[in-house]
C-alpha cells in the first residue's frame, strides 16, 4: 500500500497571523500544510496487530485514517453486560475477561462508574465483540491510563486478537508498549517509516510471594465477585516492585470420612488481583506457588474451586491440577443464567474443583513462607 496523503488548511492568512509568522520567522503558506509519502505493504503478509506510533501532531490519525477509516467508538448502555442485543452472556465474559477486565462487578455497571484502567479495556472489549468486518482502530491507545496498566493491557489485547483472528490497529503515542503489544508492523509517521516485526516473548515481570496480614482484604475485597467476608486462614500476597498486587486467602476444612479421615484439606477461600495487573497471570503464579509450599511442607494438597470459566479453562489445560469433581448438573445448566435456570432458582454456582499435583517447593523455604 502506497501512502500519499496532503493535508492543506484552508484559512486564508490575516494580518495578525502574518505578525504572528514575522515575530517568529515562520513561513506561513508552507506551515499550513503537510504531506505524507511512504509505501506501508501490510496487504503482503498476514497479520494481526498493527502500530501507529509517535509524538502529537505527527500524522497518526490521519495516515490511520487514509489506511483504516474512522476508528472505533464504543457504545454503552445500562450495565457493561447489557450493552450487546445478539451476543451470549458467556461471549460477552469471555471478552472482558480476555482483555484483562476480570474484575466481576465491574461488569454489572456502568460505563461512567469505572476506572480508566478499567474503562479502557472494557472498550477494548466493546470492540472485538461489535467489530467483525474490517480492523479494529482504537486512537489514543493506552493514553489515559498509567504505564503499568497500559503494558498490561497490551499484553492481554494482542492476545485475544490473535486468539479470536482479528486484525487490531492501534493509534499511540507510547512506545513503551511495543514489547507488550507484540505489534506484527509499526508505522512511524513522523519519519515516515514502515517496519515489519516479528513475534517474541513479552518481557517477564518480577513477582514476589510471601505472607500478608488478613487487613490487606479490605483493599482486594471491593474487586471480589463474592461476599466480602474472609474466612479463617493464611493470607498471602502477590508483591511487585514493594506493591500489593494480588491476594490468597486459604482456609482448611477437617476431613470426616474416607482415606483422610482426621486430617485437614486446604483450599482457595479467595483469589484476587487488582485490575490494573490483571490478564498477566499473577494469580495463578500466586496459587501455584503457594500450593507447591502445602505440598513442599507436608505433602498435603492444595484445593481450588473456580467458577470464572477463564480460570477453570487455565485448569483443565495445566498438568498441575487434576480434576476431581465437576460442578452439580443444575449448576451446569445455570451457566446460561436465564432467569427460570436451576442455578438460579439454587443460588449455585458452576465450580469446579481442582487438586495440585504439580511441583513441591523444597521444605525449608516452604515453612518460611507458610510461617
Amino acid at each position: 500500500m502506497k501512502i500519499m496523503v496532503a493535508v492543506a488548511s484552508s484559512i486564508k492568512p490575516t494580518a495578525r497571523m502574518q505578525q504572528v509568522g514575522s515575530m517568529f520567522d515562520c513561513p506561513i503558506e508552507e506551515k499550513l500544510g503537510r504531506e505524507w509519502s511512504f509505501d506501508a505493504p501490510i496487504e503482503e503478509r498476514p497479520w494481526s496487530v498493527g502500530l501507529i506510533v509517535g509524538p502529537s501532531g505527527c500524522g497518526k490519525s490521519t495516515v490511520s485514517r487514509h489506511m483504516f477509516g474512522e476508528p472505533f467508538e464504543p457504545a454503552w448502555r445500562e450495565s457493561l453486560v447489557d450493552s450487546f442485543d445478539d451476543i451470549g452472556v458467556e461471549d460477552i465474559c469471555s471478552a472482558f475477561s480476555s482483555v484483562g477486565l476480570n474484575t466481576i462487578p465491574a461488569w454489572l455497571r456502568r460505563r461512567d462508574t469505572l476506572s480508566n484502567g478499567e474503562g479502557f479495556r472494557a472498550d477494548i472489549a466493546n470492540a472485538m465483540l461489535t467489530v467483525n468486518d474490517r480492523p479494529i482502530v482504537v486512537d489514543e491507545f493506552t493514553s489515559v491510563v498509567d504505564r503499568s496498566v497500559a503494558k498490561t493491557a497490551s499484553h492481554c489485547v494482542q492476545k485475544y486478537v490473535r486468539k479470536t483472528g482479528k486484525q487490531f490497529v492501534a493509534i499511540s503515542c507510547h512506545d513503551d508498549i511495543v514489547e507488550w503489544l507484540q505489534p506484527d508492523w509499526i508505522i512511524e509517521p513522523a519519519s515516515q517509516l514502515f517496519t515489519w516485526r516479528s513475534l517474541r516473548r513479552r518481557p517477564d515481570i518480577a513477582v514476589e510471594i510471601r505472607r500478608c496480614e488478613r487487613g490487606a482484604w479490605e483493599v482486594f475485597r471491593h474487586y471480589h465477585y463474592m461476599m466480602s467476608t474472609l474466612p479463617n486462614g493464611p493470607c498471602f500476597g502477590a508483591f511487585v516492585d514493594g506493591k500489593q498486587v494480588g491476594f490468597l486467602g486459604v482456609s482448611w476444612t477437617p476431613v470426616s470420612q474416607g482415606r483422610r479421615k482426621g486430617g485437614i484439606v486446604h483450599r482457595v477461600a479467595r483469589v484476587v488481583t487488582l485490575p490494573d495487573w490483571q490478564g498477566v497471570g499473577i494469580a495463578s503464579v500466586l496459587v501455584e506457588t503457594v500450593a507447591a509450599a502445602f505440598a513442599g511442607r507436608n505433602g498435603s494438597a492444595l484445593r481450588n474451586m473456580p467458577a470464572h470459566p477463564s480460570y477453570v479453562r487455565t485448569h483443565m489445560r495445566s498438568a498441575n491440577w487434576r480434576l476431581v469433581k465437576k460442578p452439580s448438573p443444575g449448576a451446569l445448566v445455570g451457566r446460561k443464567f436465564g432467569p427460570g435456570s436451576i442455578m438460579a432458582a439454587r443460588g449455585e454456582r458452576p465450580c469446579h474443583i481442582f487438586e495440585w499435583q504439580g511441583g513441591r517447593m523444597e521444605r525449608s523455604q516452604a515453612n518460611r513462607l507458610l510461617g
